[in-house]
């Protein structure tokens, strides 16, 4: 049986959740609007938690405390000063060390710049005539990369870029995407990167992942430091010539600023909770 409902893992399968993130079915369980809609589910849902032992510690959730259930990428976005305490008690550590480990993880990311591993973006481009997606992957400048795809998307394949629904991560899974082409394999346009599936299905891919893994996915989107709703708006307003594209990222900053647009898009990626 799978969720019925909620954003986060509608469409999943109840016993996968449960492995997974039993504090969610957990809080679901004590919805009303939810158990009211879907009494079905829910009987279903009480069953199994009614059956099955709860795990002791789930890395990808606050155990304890004032961020109680709370996922672990939002508490340290939303209180680091908590986060930074938390990390300095031995007992913490001691006791919940999948959890220390993977909050540590994202502090340090976050916080003190530090990559956790080789880390890259994983960018997922949504287009707008036909409705493919595209996964990619980049260690440089992701703005330049979307840049010089933006081109390449006009070009060859006479199709524009989605900017407001297309996204980016940030991670440590160097394999990530060719296990999204591997998993959409039967849905590859001419055998090429492009999928032609609903973009919804590669942010649900990457979640299963970031709840099953040690790796991190930080997400935007790619509206959120690109400020134009295209491939084709973006390369017509900001034009660069080739010489021009060793500096790319310095003279895109000067663009933003110039435009009044760089507290609202900074282009740096600092990284948001996976939503």
């Amino acid at each position: 049986m799978e969720i019925p409902f909620g954003e986060k893992y509608f469409g999943f399968d109840i016993q996968f959740i449960l492995e997974e993130d039993r504090n969610y079915l957990e809080w679901a369980s004590k919805q009303k609007n939810i158990r009211n809609k879907y009494p079905d589910t829910l009987e279903f849902i009480d069953q199994l938690l009614e059956k099955t032992i709860p795990k002791k510690e789930n890395p990808n959730y606050m155990k304890f405390g004032k961020h109680v259930l709370e996922p672990i990428e939002e508490v340290v976005v939303n209180d680091p000063s908590y986060v930074k305490w938390l990390l300095k008690k031995d007992s913490f550590k001691e006791e919940y060390p999948k959890t220390f480990k993977k909050l540590s993880r994202y502090y340090d990311l976050l916080y003190n710049n530090e990559i956790v591993g080789n880390s890259m973006f994983l960018y997922v481009l949504k287009f707008k005539n036909r409705g493919y997606i595209k996964p990619g992957k980049t260690s440089q400048f992701i703005v330049r990369r979307i840049y010089n795809y933006a081109g390449v998307s006009t070009l060859f394949y006479h199709d524009d870029i989605d900017i407001v629904n297309s996204f980016v991560y940030k991670t440590n899974d160097l394999k990530i995407e060719n296990e999204i082409l591997k998993e959409f394999t039967e849905q590859r346009v001419d055998k090429s990167e492009r999928l032609n599936i609903d973009i919804k299905l590669v942010k649900k891919f990457v979640q299963s992942k970031a709840i099953s893994s040690d790796f991190f996915y930080l997400k935007k989107s790619l509206f959120d430091f690109i400020p134009y709703k295209s491939g084709f708006d973006f390369r017509e307003d900001f034009k660069l010539k080739i010489n021009q594209f060793t500096d790319f990222e310095q003279l895109y900053i000067e663009h933003l600023k110039a435009k009044g647009l760089y507290e609202k898009y900074n282009p740096d990626f600092y990284g948001d909770v996976l939503n």
